[in-house]
């Protein structure tokens, strides 16, 4: 006796184990968008911040570069 995989004994459990897999990939991808989205909307002000610093000093080029790049901004300082 031969079954043809729609009428196969064991169809129903992995119909119902692949629509399972499924809604948790899809559950897995969406809670990401989600709490970024919330994250994004309740960001706070961003606070100021005053460097004291000569502009000829080589250590501090990274402050340069940083400022530039939007490194300060990105992380909540102005």
């Amino acid at each position: 006796m031969t079954h043809s995989p729609a009428t196969a004994p064991n169809a129903a459990p992995d119909d119902r184990r692949r629509r399972l897999l499924r809604a948790a990939g899809a559950a897995a991808l969406a809670a990401p968008a989600i709490t970024l989205g919330r994250k994004a909307w309740s960001a706070p002000p961003l606070k100021k911040l005053t460097f004291a610093w000569n502009q000829n000093a080589f250590c501090l080029t990274p402050i340069v570069v940083a400022q530039e790049r939007g490194f300060f901004e990105k992380n909540g300082l102005k």
